[in-house]
């Protein structure tokens, strides 16, 4: 989502405005044919990962985990850096990336059905070393690794699938030992919640809030709300989810979360759907250290 909202605001930009403040000339980091496009960022150096994927004539077929490193003013392309992976029909949504406090660069992927590997370069991405999570069933999908306030680790984990959805977690110190994956804490508010995302706190920089989509009933009525949870000793705890959304007249998914200032600490852009209507716009909220609004939800286009 967060590629797409840039893309988005990039087009309601003049030419001569986007010029003069914000973009540089694109730069082409893959012809190949490629899906689920993730970044990250953390001082001077930037990634982008993605997934290739090579169809087969059946439909199915196998794809390679790449990715770019953005370093000393120049693009660095790394290319199939995971062994051939198979697919199904369905192109599924296998990693994520992160960059450490260290400067090391963490990709995850789900390389086999009850397996992730982590891979961690401290030379931007020339050189990989590996550490394997091994899952408790084949139902796991969506990583998502992030770098909490204190140095470590958490990835997150979707399990399940059809009607229930669940949020798993595993935490780790250095990227070399993981914890076992455990339940999230989102599994009190909803059977179905996904797509975490993770921010810092700007203003007490030891407060990481997540903020994530679950499913919920207000009125009588089921609808996707936004809610958030905060965590004040580095990602090994959480505080109970509160609900941050209010409106059940709408669909309210795909959360992006970023550090914004030290009175507002992040601002929550999200795309929403007003019930029975195809038009989506974008929303957005300003939250405090703890992730709790501070102001009303407002659209910024429809």
């Amino acid at each position: 989502f967060g590629f797409a909202f840039l893309m988005a605001l990039l087009a309601c930009l003049s030419n001569s405005f986007a010029e003069k403040y914000y973009w540089e000339a694109p730069t082409l980091m893959s012809n190949k044919n490629t899906y689920f496009l993730h970044s990250a960022s953390y001082g001077n150096t930037s990634l982008a990962v993605w997934q290739e994927v090579v169809p087969s004539n059946g439909g199915d077929g196998v794809l390679y985990v790449s990715l770019a490193v953005y370093s000393y003013g120049k693009w660095y392309t790394h290319e199939r850096i995971t062994p051939a992976i198979p697919y199904g029909v369905i192109v599924p949504s296998i990693t994520s990336a992160t960059i450490g406090k260290d400067g090391s660069i963490l990709v995850a992927a789900i390389t086999e059905k009850n397996k992730v590997v982590i891979y961690k370069s401290m030379d931007e991405g020339h050189t990989f070393e590996e550490a394997t999570i091994n899952l408790p069933s084949n139902d796991f999908s969506s990583p998502y690794i992030t770098t909490m306030s204190k140095g470590g680790y958490l990835l997150f984990l979707s399990k399940g699938s059809n009607e229930r959805f669940s949020l798993f977690t595993s935490f780790s110190l250095d990227a070399s030992e993981w914890e076992e994956p455990k339940n999230f804490i989102s599994s009190n508010v909803s059977d179905r919640a996904f797509l975490p995302v993770h921010a810092i706190s700007p203003s007490s920089k030891a407060n990481d809030v997540i903020v994530f989509q679950a499913l919920t009933s207000m009125g009588g009525k089921k609808s996707y709300q936004l809610f958030s949870t905060h965590s004040v000793d580095g990602g090994r705890t959480f505080s109970f989810p509160q609900q941050i959304t209010q409106d059940g007249d709408y669909q309210n998914e795909r959360p992006d979360l970023k550090p914004f200032n030290t009175k507002n600490d992040f601002i929550l852009t999200w795309e929403r759907t007003r019930n029975r209507s195809n038009n989506v716009a974008v929303a957005f909220l300003l939250l405090d250290s703890n992730g709790l609004p501070q102001t009303s939800a407002s659209e910024i286009f429809n």
